[in-house]
């Protein structure tokens, strides 16, 4: 049997003291809690010191525990249990937005992760100012930290006002307001700075966009979106066709123009291994490059420098992913679809036959998805309850149970999961409300981000070197 681990939600209740300090910007408040009990009789103080105190009314139940200040419930608390919430950070109404409330006080925390793979990177803190931190395989730099060294733990990269970030085999990428950065591996141009030199770094890609951009990183290649889907870029390996650029040569470390930027407009943009994907405004999937496995859904198996529609085209598509050799998307509706190769069931529609059209991921239940992430012949989905199933490869663990591989979606025993991010063999899922990432499966990189390295192990556990 399959070992599991449920995700606890950490509690935070507030008990009173005799003193308590309430210090935020503009406002100091010093509160004696002896003297807030005292009752208050509006008369003169002698009549009351005369009277004796008066007797405190009755309490009537007004419903559940609000965050009001008030014992709403009457069962001797206030505001029991809300008060540790990033909706009311130590008091009502202290909204920390994209931040944890860590002990009473908002604190940086991950807010988005991407997975390479071996390595696994995530975004920190305020929208506005943004960093990456990554640990996991750094043989190539692709933890941008200046080195080449193992992390079993988070390292920061330097990079601030940080909007998306995308990790690839052995390189990353990322974008903030007018620039993008890659670092790591680049013996076919895919850091996008104009030479093929490894970068242990982040580099700034050498092309001018009009930003804010959309990045994703494949095997050796990369492509990018301007903030407006009207033209998309891409550089590194072409050969075969990945760039979608209108020219036959193997490699590029500049950026080339897709060949039917004029005739489109995207919103969002996947890279594999040899092969990319975009949906059009609009909803339907293009796709272009390596085909041998009908990773480009087009009901062929050969290769095409050009886009072609994916055929079956779903409905209005809201996430995209292109992994190794196989693709996949999710709807408006919440329905997954996937195409391409499928040795051990990486396409989730119970078979292990490739497929070169789309076919339906059968979760059970029929659950509402809203994003999907595929590593190297696994894939996983999260739905709009917070529930996490996965489906492919499993010879790590990376399913979240016991090694063996499995054709058709598996629920993991979690909850409260906002995000997942699908690695080579490994996952890592961030939670709502507490921000913590969890990874499980493959360890010999440090990439479950333990401390350590180590062997496979398919139980979800806690990143504890994030902020």
């Amino acid at each position: 049997m399959g070992r599991t681990l449920a995700a606890f939600t950490a509690l935070l209740v507030l008990e009173g003291t005799a003193c308590s300090v309430a210090l935020d910007f503009g406002e100091f408040v010093v509160r004696d809690a002896a003297a807030d009990a005292r009752p208050f009789d509006a008369g003169d103080a002698s009549s009351a010191s005369d009277s004796g105190p008066a007797p405190d009314a009755p309490c009537v139940p007004s419903g559940e525990e609000d965050c009001d200040g008030v014992d709403d419930d009457c069962d001797g608390l206030t505001d029991e249990g809300l008060l540790g919430t990033p909706d009311n950070c130590g008091r009502c109404g202290r909204s920390c937005g994209a931040t944890a409330c860590d002990e009473g006080a908002c604190r940086n925390a991950a807010t988005e992760i991407v997975a390479g793979e071996s390595h696994v990177c995530a975004l920190i803190g305020d929208p506005m100012a943004r960093t990456v931190s990554c640990w996991g395989s750094n043989d190539s730099g692709q933890l941008g930290d200046g080195t080449t060294d193992e992390r079993a733990m988070p390292v920061d990269t330097g990079l601030s006002g940080v909007l998306q970030v995308a990790g690839g085999n052995l390189h990353t990428c990322a974008t903030t307001n007018s620039r993008i950065y890659c670092w790591g591996w680049n013996a076919a141009g895919q850091l996008g700075d104009g030479t093929m030199i490894t970068r242990l770094l982040p580099t700034q890609v050498v092309a001018t966009f009009s930003g804010p951009y959309v990045v994703a990183t494949g095997h050796k290649h990369t492509c990018a979106l301007d903030g407006g889907g009207a033209e998309g870029f891409c550089w590194g390996a072409n050969e075969d066709g990945q760039l979608g650029a209108a020219t036959a040569i193997a490699a590029s470390a500049d950026p080339l123009v897709w060949a039917d930027a004029s005739e489109r407009v995207y919103a969002r943009v996947s890279t594999g291994r040899a092969h990319t994907c975009a949906v059009e405004i609009g909803g339907a999937i293009w796709c272009w490059g390596a085909n041998a496995f009908g990773q480009l859904g087009d009901g062929t198996s050969s290769a095409s420098p050009a886009p072609v529609m994916v055929s079956r085209t779903p409905e209005l598509v809201v996430d995209l992913v292109a992994s190794l050799d196989f693709s996949c998307a999710v709807t408006l509706v919440g329905e997954a679809w996937c195409w391409g190769l499928n040795w051990l069931g990486e396409l989730g529609d119970g078979t292990t036959t490739p497929r070169s059209t789309p076919v339906h991921v059968m979760v059970p239940g029929d659950p509402r998805l809203t994003q999907i992430s595929a590593g190297g012949q696994h894939a996983c989905a999260v739905t709009s309850d917070g529930d996490l199933w996965c489906w492919g490869g499993n010879q790590m663990g990376e399913l979240g149970i016991a090694p063996d591989d499995v054709p058709h979606p598996a629920r993991l025993v979690m909850s409260g999961v906002a995000m997942v991010a699908a690695g080579g063999q490994f996952t890592c899922a961030l939670l709502d409300p507490s921000h913590e990432v969890m990874c499980w499966g493959d360890n010999s990189h440090g990439q479950l981000g333990r401390g350590a390295t180590g062997a496979a192990d398919p139980i979800p556990a806690l990143v504890p070197g994030l902020p």
